[in-house]
């Protein structure tokens, strides 16, 4: 019951459909990687859904965020509720339900080194907007994008061809002060 809580917060109003098919049979499952477990729910129209292969491919993104070791996976399982796939069209963190909503359409479909880049990314802007909300404040747009760039680096050098990702993601850029 609590995943369909968090489902239907983190969807638009015109996305409500999509709360139904998560009550069906094949939406929902459990990515795990060793003590790292994080749930995962695809409500994309039946013709797109493949759960099996949404739920290999966050497990595969966790294999690699624990590969990363410094803590990486437990940053993303502790702040993150779930990953959902839906056709919705929105993408990126959603704070207020700690989860990570995607298409999963191009690269992101095929590569879990970039999922595990946006769920390190996801799980450090929720962080960062529900620490600044127990404080009293709004989060700093500058300082999330700062923040999460200066994470993200931290993550992508513990792999090869860091600098590619580096590039990939513009990290330079989005660390600079404004």
């Amino acid at each position: 019951m609590r995943g369909l809580r968090f489902l239907a917060r983190s969807l638009r109003p015109s996305t409500w459909i999509a709360v139904v098919r998560a009550a069906l049979p094949g939406t929902t499952g459990v990515a795990n990687f060793g003590t790292l477990s994080i749930k995962v729910f695809d409500v994309r129209p039946r013709a797109r859904r493949d759960l099996p292969h949404l739920t290999a491919h966050v497990t595969e993104a966790l294999r690699r965020l624990s590969a990363a070791g410094q803590g990486f996976g437990e940053l993303v399982t502790s702040h993150l509720d779930g990953v959902v796939a839906s056709s919705s069209g929105r993408v990126g963190a959603v704070a207020s339900v700690r989860g990570y909503i995607s298409t999963f359409d191009g690269i992101e479909a095929k590569s879990a080194h970039l999922l595990a880049c946006n769920l390190v990314l996801a799980a450090t802007v929720v962080r960062l907007t529900r620490d600044a909300e127990r404080s009293g404040s709004q989060a700093n747009a500058e300082h999330l994008k700062r923040t999460s760039a200066k994470v993200l680096r931290r993550f992508l050098m513990r792999f090869d061809q860091a600098d590619e990702w580096i590039s990939y993601f513009d990290l330079d850029k989005l660390e600079a002060e404004p």
